[in-house]
Order: C-alpha cells, then sequence, then structure tokens
C-alpha cells in the first residue's frame, strides 16, 4: 500500500494531517467517476469528488483523500500504462509535499476522492518525464480548485470577477473621469 501523510495548514495551533490512501475496486472508481466534478487538462482528466456540506464543519484533525489513478487501455503496452501510473503516484506525492502546492491549498478544497486519468498516448514510455507528469498533474488540480472556488463564491453570493468593468454616466465619461470614446453632444 502506498498510503502517504500530509501536513496540512489549519487556523488553530498544531496542523491537521492528511493521509492520502489508495482508491481501490471497480465500484469506488465508478462511484466517483459518475457522481464527480470533471475537469480537462491536456491529456489529463480530473474526477474529484468533495466532501458533503453537512460533513465539512465536523471535520476532524486528519483527513483522509482517495487516491485512484489509471491510464487508457488503448495506451499499449501494459508497461507503459504502468509506467504512466507509476509517474502520476509519484507526482501526487510531490505535489502534497511541495511548498507551492502545499498545505493551504489542500486544506482549504474538501475533497474526498480523487480519480486522475491519464488519456495521452506517448509515442515510447522513456519520452515521459517525472517533471512533465507533475505539471499536468499540478495544472489540473488547480483548476478542479479553481472551479471550486468560483462556483463557492457564486453560491455565496460574492463579486464573480477579479476586473469590474466601468460605469458609463450619462455625459460618456466613466467613473475613473476618462472620456470613453463617447461624446454626449452627439
Amino acid at each position: 500500500m502506498w498510503d502517504f501523510f500530509v501536513k496540512t495548514a489549519t487556523p488553530r495551533p498544531g496542523a491537521m494531517l492528511m493521509v492520502v490512501r489508495p482508491l481501490k475496486g471497480y465500484g469506488s472508481f465508478d462511484k466517483v467517476i459518475r457522481q464527480g466534478h470533471k475537469v480537462f487538462h491536456r491529456g489529463i482528466v480530473a474526477f474529484v469528488r468533495l466532501i458533503p456540506e453537512d460533513e465539512r464543519k465536523d471535520m476532524p484533525d486528519g483527513r483522509i483523500l482517495q487516491l485512484g489513478v489509471t491510464c487508457k487501455k488503448r495506451t499499449r503496452p501494459a508497461v507503459m500504462r504502468n509506467r504512466i501510473k507509476r509517474l502520476m503516484r509519484e507526482s501526487m506525492r510531490n505535489l502534497c509535499r511541495s511548498p507551492h502546492l502545499g498545505p493551504q491549498f489542500w486544506s482549504d478544497w474538501p475533497v474526498r476522492e480523487l480519480v486522475l486519468v491519464w488519456t495521452a498516448i506517448p509515442s515510447h514510455p522513456r519520452l515521459l518525464r517525472q517533471d512533465e507528469v507533475e505539471h499536468t498533474i499540478e495544472a489540473v488540480l488547480r483548476k478542479a480548485a479553481g472551479n471550486y472556488r468560483h462556483a463557492m463564491r457564486r453560491r455565496d453570493g460574492q463579486p464573480q470577477h477579479r476586473h469590474t468593468p466601468p460605469v458609463h454616466t450619462p455625459d460618456g465619461l466613466t467613473e475613473a473621469g476618462r472620456d470613453d470614446g463617447r461624446n454626449a453632444a452627439d
């Protein structure tokens, strides 16, 4: 078993411990794929199943993330599929412990189960490098977490965009006092 532990940031003293465990069995994978949110990014698909809202308030100091990795069957031969899965698991270990995608990222995102499906077909297994796989997984995780945070802001009624469009006044000036190209005399 490839359990590994990640210390995550919490507002109170001490650190929350997150345990990453393998997701096993066809039924578990199928449940996450059917009920989870799907996110695509350059040859990888992530299916994310979140912790239900009623359970989030009672989350204990420790949290368990179940991780499943798989590869499309059309990726031949089996040696290549197995290498891709090993690289994906090692990339997740590195990303969970990395400082730029570390404790705060995982403690703000209530993910319970995560399935990563590699869909790109490399021409040769040796051409696929660890840093490329890690970069791709990081990008899809950031995209999935961003989608979750965006949905939470929308649900809570907070502004959707970082940039608010200028408001035009009847005299053709924006709130900043610059002419926006319309002439009030016309």
